[in-house]
């Protein structure tokens, strides 16, 4: 029996000497790295915060977007800026008189009157001109200039109202007689002579004298 037992134990494998070290070398590497549990836990974190993002994310309030839309279309009009020129314009009257009455006229004068202000001023008359004939080289034009044998003026009139106002009109020969002297009710309008909306206008109205002497507005 004792011989038996010998070689039963002969027979069966001895263990590796390596053996528990590598187990006990891979329950501590377990242990030791916490990596696998680490991942479990950001991933659960994630999720967590997806959640919360759900929860946080609510519908636009649309009674909003009519302000969001006006601050759009202000910010697009700021950031185009008009084009605009720099002329300015007199307050005032322009006075033209027809050519067949023109050889008649020296000179005469406008009485301007609204509300408690009144004022007397001295009218200017000028040979009219107009373009004739026009030549262009390249982007360089002239025009040759010819007499109308009308008259044109301008009475500048500080303060004009762009109200009505009443305007009396006396133009005389060179004896002194009056040739035309008629007053009306005109309604100066605000003029816009660097294009709408650019400023640097007056309020104005135009006086032409017909051939019988008699004054209408533009």
């Amino acid at each position: 029996m004792r011989a038996v037992a010998a070689v039963e134990q002969a027979e069966k494998p001895a263990a590796h000497p390596l053996d528990g070290v590598g187990v006990q070398a891979g329950q501590q590497a377990a242990q030791a790295d916490p990596t696998t549990h680490g991942r479990r836990r950001t991933e659960s974190g994630s999720s967590s915060r997806r959640n919360r993002t759900r929860r946080e994310l609510r519908p636009i309030d649309m009674r909003l977007l009519p302000i969001v839309v006006l601050v759009l279309a202000l910010s697009a009009a700021c950031s185009s800026p008009r084009d605009c020129t720099g002329i300015g314009s007199m307050p005032g009257f322009g006075v033209d008189v027809d050519p067949a009455l023109a050889p008649r006229i020296s000179g005469g004068t406008l009485a301007v009157c609204w509300a408690e202000t009144c004022g007397t001023h001295q009218v200017d008359l000028y040979p009219a001109t107009a373009a004739e004939t026009s030549t262009c080289t390249g982007e360089l034009c002239s025009a040759r200039m010819r007499r109308t044998g009308a008259l044109h003026g301008f009475v500048t009139v500080p303060d004009l109202p762009e109200a009505e106002v009443r305007a009396t009109l006396r133009l005389t020969d060179r004896s002194g007689k009056a040739v035309v002297d008629q007053a009306l009710d005109v309604t100066p309008t605000m003029t816009e002579p660097n294009g709408p909306g650019c400023g640097g206008g007056s309020p104005q109205s135009q006086l032409r004298v017909t051939p019988t002497g008699t004054i209408k507005t533009n």
